[in-house]
């Protein structure tokens, strides 16, 4: 477990080179080809007997393995394959420059009250101190906190 946060792509095209039982499987992260893999027969087909899906490790609907450590955002999955510059394309878009690139885009936690990009002690302090202000703005005795 790393701690950060990291962008997973899978693409599929179920009807690999036009055999309807075969699949291939491509697994994108952080905009980086990680591996692929080609099914055949049964396990080629995602239709309606398909029950589940799980992001981020393996499993036989009970038990997990092959995790992939860390937390996940931006989880795409596109039915057909995309080049690997069209997925490092879409990895580098969304990757914010600065902690006000990130509050701009409104990825910021209501948890940050000083738009630090980080949620500690810094900001249970301000909620400390803002805790007992008074919200009601048709009150003429409160500070404004709003």
């Amino acid at each position: 477990f790393d701690g950060e946060w990291h962008q997973m792509v899978v693409t599929y095209d179920e009807n690999y080179l036009g055999d309807p039982a075969r699949m291939f499987v491509q697994l994108y992260l952080d905009g980086v080809w990680k591996d692929d893999t080609d099914f055949t027969g049964a396990r080629a087909v995602l239709g309606p007997e398909m029950s589940h899906m799980l992001i981020g490790a393996q499993n036989d609907i009970g038990n997990t393995y092959n995790l992939i450590p860390g937390y996940y955002d931006e989880i795409a999955i596109y039915d057909g394959l995309l080049s690997p510059e069209r997925i490092l394309a879409h990895y580098l878009a969304w990757q914010p420059q600065t902690c006000e690139d990130l509050i701009s885009r409104g990825y910021a936690s209501a948890a940050d009250f000083n738009e630090d990009c980080k949620i500690n002690f810094a900001d249970f302090a301000e909620f400390a101190v803002n805790w007992m202000l008074c919200n009601d703005p048709e009150d003429e005795n409160c500070l404004p906190n709003w």
